[in-house]
């Protein structure tokens, strides 16, 4: 049996929006953005209820010059704050599956038969 962990994956912060109208105008648009959902998310983090931001990218969309550079400003960003872990795919699928193994019968962490 193949097990699948389903993640989260959210179309406002994805860098496609520089080819969608309306979308980002230019990288300003796109790094304060990034901060300002990044900011409401660890504000709520810090509260107790911690929270994951998915960033979908493209090699051919955010590996414009002044779009990569707006990434590597807000990577640099969410650097200064504390407890902030930057991840890869893979890394979160092994996280979840070291502290919320599947159980049989359970498709949730601590939810017979689903959510």
């Amino acid at each position: 049996m193949t097990l699948h962990l389903l993640g989260i994956f959210i179309l406002t912060p994805i860098d496609g929006k520089f080819h969608m109208s309306p979308g980002f105008v230019g990288s300003h648009m796109y790094l304060e953005y990034l901060k300002s959902t990044f900011d409401m998310l660890y504000r709520e983090g810090v509260s107790g209820y911690p929270k994951m931001m998915n960033i979908p990218l493209h090699s051919r969309i955010i590996g414009k010059p002044g779009r990569s550079e707006a990434l590597r400003e807000f990577m640099l960003y969410i650097q200064k704050h504390e407890g902030v872990w930057v991840a890869t795919r893979k890394e979160i699928a092994e996280h979840f599956k070291e502290k919320f193994p599947y159980k049989p019968g359970f498709l949730a962490p601590g939810r017979p038969r689903g959510l």
